[in-house]
Formats: structure tokens, C-alpha cells, sequence
């Protein structure tokens, strides 16, 4: 990646040096992943994976309450497999998001470098980390995807639309 210098309070950085949480506040919210809670039925996951608004095909899954802490994740790849296994099994389908998660995910924390975030990515073969706001409470801050960082890097060369 190329090192594209950026003035950041002072200091000049380059994209892979910046603070998570400067990238997802600038680039893709703080929200743009939506999120349910633990005790959301398989169906309200469903709707919120096909929700129009859902541009990661994903949902966070928290503790009961918008700012708890972050129980798990849950792709649309990652729901479709769990469907598939369960119907496989003849089991009966669990009633709730906070069973059906994935509770190993991949974050970094909101002040560690984006560099992290690539380098997860990269060696996991992910398309995006989960940003929370530290380790201990797990609160979880945003996105970093593929996608939005060749979108900042394209705006950062100034030869793609963002």
C-alpha cells in the first residue's frame, strides 16, 4: 500500500499509522454494521442481514442493551451455514442471536493503528475487523472493511470517486 502522508492533530501520519477510530469516524460511522441484541429471534437476524441498510451483510450481536458489551457476530454466510448444519442434524433451531453467534470475531480497538485492522484482515482472509472502544468492555465502535480503505485510499490519490 502506498504511504500517503496525512496531517492528523499535529503529526503527520500515513494510512496504515492512523487510529482506527479517526478511519471509522471519518469514513464509515459509527454504525454502519447494525446491531441486535443477544436475545433477538432467528428471524429478527434475518431481517436484519437482508435489510437494504445493511451494506456488510452482517450483524453485531450485544448484551441486551445498545451499549453493552459485544457478544458475537453474525454473517449472512456464517447464518446460512448454522441453517444448513441445524436442518442437517434435524435439531431443534435455537431462539435466540446470542446462541447462533460467533463469539471468536476479529477486532482491534478503536486507538491501535489501522495497520492492525490490514494485517488481521490479511492473514485471517476477512473482509472486515470489528472496531470496539477497548478489550476490556468491548463495546463495539464500527467497521473496518476492505472496501472502506481502498475507498480512503482512492479519495486519498485523488483519482476515485468516493
Amino acid at each position: 500500500m502506498p504511504r500517503v502522508p496525512e496531517i492528523s492533530k499535529g503529526r503527520i501520519y500515513t494510512l496504515r499509522e492512523r487510529p482506527v477510530k479517526e478511519f471509522i469516524d471519518r469514513e464509515c460511522g459509527s454504525f454502519d454494521v447494525l446491531t441486535i441484541s443477544s436475545d433477538a429471534s432467528p428471524e429478527e437476524i434475518l431481517d436484519k442481514i437482508l435489510d437494504p441498510e445493511n451494506r456488510e451483510d452482517a450483524v453485531v450481536v450485544i448484551a441486551h442493551k445498545s451499549e453493552a458489551p459485544t457478544v458475537g457476530l453474525i454473517t449472512n454466510i456464517d447464518f446460512l451455514e448454522w441453517i444448513r448444519r441445524k436442518m442437517a442434524e434435524r435439531k431443534p433451531i435455537p431462539k435466540t442471536a446470542g446462541f447462533i453467534s460467533n463469539t471468536d470475531f476479529f477486532f482491534v480497538t478503536e486507538d491501535q493503528p489501522l495497520q492492525k485492522a490490514i494485517s488481521l484482515m490479511k492473514k485471517n482472509k476477512v473482509t472486515h475487523v470489528m472496531v470496539l472502544n477497548n478489550e476490556k468492555e468491548k463495546m463495539f465502535r464500527g467497521w473496518v472493511t476492505r472496501r472502506s480503505i481502498l475507498k480512503k485510499l482512492g479519495a486519498e490519490l485523488g483519482g476515485f470517486p468516493t
